[in-house]
């Protein structure tokens, strides 16, 4: 899975897919009119701006396509802002939390000057502070920022499978596959006695197995137990 792959399993597991628009401070209200808004006026996974208004109903081929344009749009926000080499473990979660308090104060936070500083550390126990919308905490902010967070300081090669942070590594499965489909051909061996090019169909085949392997079980879907509560400091 790649770290775009990543981020969009990431947002769409925060966000939720809603097809009419919704105030994100009470998503369960009805909104008729813009003076009912308290909040910021949403649709689809986490889509805002000018173009939602009150009633406006999508399809989802609509809501992908919006989220596609979003992610090109805050992705290349982050690129632009940050000034250091980011591993994708930490484009993914800057990106995210860009995407949720949007690029200016994403631009104007005190984590992307600690970023910038080269303090990654300091960085990272910003993410927590971003918890309230309209001043109330939000819980399903405190949940995305310690994800975002314990994403940001991952390792770079992993990728979070679930909400209880367990990470799936190629680095940890490619050599306990690779050594246990080698055993597997080396008892063949003792028994078959091959020829060159059967070795070496052998051997394409034992490749094409460990890749396959590897990537069923680290290309998991990134899973975050948390809701879709958009909001800011």
């Amino acid at each position: 899975m790649t770290w775009l792959e990543t981020l969009v399993a990431h947002l769409k597991q925060f966000e939720g897919l809603r097809l009419r628009a919704y105030d994100d401070f009470n998503p369960s209200k009805d909104i008729t009119e813009i003076s009912q808004i308290k909040g910021t006026l949403t649709i689809a996974f986490g889509h805002t701006g000018a173009d939602v208004f009150p009633n406006m109903v999508i399809s989802e081929a609509e809501a992908e396509r919006l989220l596609s344009v979003d992610v090109e749009k805050f992705a290349a926000g982050v690129a632009r802002l940050v000034d250091m080499p980011l591993a994708d473990n930490e484009r993914v979660a800057l990106v995210s939390f860009a995407y949720n308090v949007g690029l200016e104060a994403f631009q104007d936070s005190t984590l992307l000057e600690l970023l910038n500083a080269g303090d990654r550390a300091g960085a990272a126990a910003e993410f927590p502070k971003w918890r309230k919308s309209k001043g109330e905490i939000m819980p399903g902010l405190v949940r995305r920022r310690a994800a975002e967070r314990t994403l940001f300081l991952s390792k770079g090669d992993e990728i979070m499978a679930d909400s209880a942070n367990v990470f799936v590594t190629k680095s940890f499965w490619l050599p306990i596959i690779g050594g246990a489909i080698a055993w597997v051909a080396t008892q063949v061996q003792s028994f078959v006695e091959l020829t060159p090019d059967m070795e070496t169909a052998v051997t394409g085949i034992v490749v094409a197995i460990i890749i396959a392997l590897v990537r069923r079980i680290t290309n998991r879907p990134a899973h975050f137990n948390a809701a879709g509560d958009d909001g800011m400091t």
